[in-house]
């Protein structure tokens, strides 16, 4: 994440006639973007001292992928949103084959011999999936969590439940592709709660 920081501000830098877009701030500390954070700030109405927040800052707050897409979208002829998972895509382009990792760290990470494969994702899973793809090896041993379109709830813990991205589902899916039962990793509350014939508060968070 160093070298991601640090190539997207020396493109932002060299390329200031273009106005950036980034987002969210929060999850650009905790991945450590934080060069870019303190460069180009966090776009707020009443900025505080200390804090790299300014009225024209040009780090968003975006709360999903359609308000990234929109900001992108409106920010034309600038410079927007990273995805890193692009190195291991099937390339398009000469161009695009020079920048994927390398084929012996994909085997290092995703070895022809553990055809099972669980990807989880704060966006929706698909769109990894199909980025992803020379290392989806079928429906039955590749399968991707993430942001099936439900909210309405205020706190993290519910939120990743009602999108069955919780360590239950993760441990319920490793199961399914593993061909286990799901009694041997989860309790039968613990499958009561996922099935939804039980509240999940107090068993799976």
């Amino acid at each position: 994440m160093f070298a991601i920081d640090a190539m997207f501000l020396a493109t932002v830098q060299a390329n200031l006639h273009l106005r950036p877009r980034i987002g969210n701030p929060d999850e650009m500390r905790s991945n450590r973007m934080i060069q870019t954070l303190e460069n180009l700030k966090f776009r707020v109405t009443d900025p505080e001292l200390d804090i790299p927040e300014d009225i024209h800052g040009n780090v968003i707050t975006a709360l999903n992928e359609e308000a990234v897409a929109s900001a992108a979208l409106a920010n034309k002829g600038g410079i927007n949103f990273i995805h890193t998972s692009g190195r291991f895509r099937f390339p398009r382009t000469e161009r695009e084959s020079m920048h994927l990792a390398s084929a012996s760290l994909q085997a290092d990470l995703y070895p022809d011999s553990v055809p099972e494969r669980i990807f989880v994702t704060h966006t929706r899973p698909e769109p990894l999936l199909g980025t992803l793809q020379p290392f989806n090896t079928g429906s039955k041993r590749t399968i991707a969590l993430g942001f099936i379109n439900q909210g309405g709830i205020l706190n993290v813990p519910g939120m990743l439940f009602v999108n069955r991205c919780t360590w239950a589902h993760i441990i319920l899916e490793t199961a399914h592709v593993l061909d286990m039962p799901e009694k041997e990793v989860l309790t039968s509350e613990e499958i009561s709660a996922l099935s939804g014939k039980a509240s999940p508060e107090g068993v799976i968070f």
